[in-house]
């Protein structure tokens, strides 16, 4: 009986723990996906001389990358399909919201990689937070 009642206690103290390791978690891996997408269209910019971006979608917490002469979205390196990253059906993010104070919604970088203005984007899960910042016109990016 006193196993149980230690037992008991060692989880009350430790499950809030690992929810909170776990959720922190989920935060990262989505500031990463952002990070990711931000570079991988810059590097696109660079290599191909033209400009691309990632336009987020606040209101339904995704974002995609595109070229946007055509505005056409990629194709994400990885998988070869569409560099979309929808936060409320991806699994492993799922849940994750998302703003952005990019006054058009999208970061676009030209062809030497810079950045058409500074912004930044703002990840929420379960009461964390998360904040990428694009720095004009270098397009350094930066996580908080």
């Amino acid at each position: 009986m006193t196993v149980i009642v230690l037992l008991g206690i060692v989880l009350a103290v430790a499950v809030p723990s690992i929810n909170s390791t776990l959720n922190e978690m989920k935060l990262d891996s989505a500031a990463q996906e952002v990070v990711s997408a931000i570079h991988y269209v810059q590097s696109l910019a660079i290599k191909e001389g033209v400009v691309y971006g990632v336009e987020f979608f606040p209101s339904e917490d995704r974002f995609r990358c595109y070229n946007v002469a055509t505005d056409v979205t990629v194709f994400n390196p990885i998988d070869k399909k569409s560099y979309v990253v929808d936060f409320t059906g991806e699994g492993h993010l799922q849940g994750v919201t998302l703003s952005t104070t990019f006054s058009n919604m999208k970061a676009e970088f030209d062809s030497i990689g810079e950045a058409n203005e500074s912004g930044t984007v703002l990840l929420e899960y379960a009461g964390l937070q998360k904040t990428i910042t694009v720095s004009a016109p270098i397009g350094r990016v930066t996580i908080q």
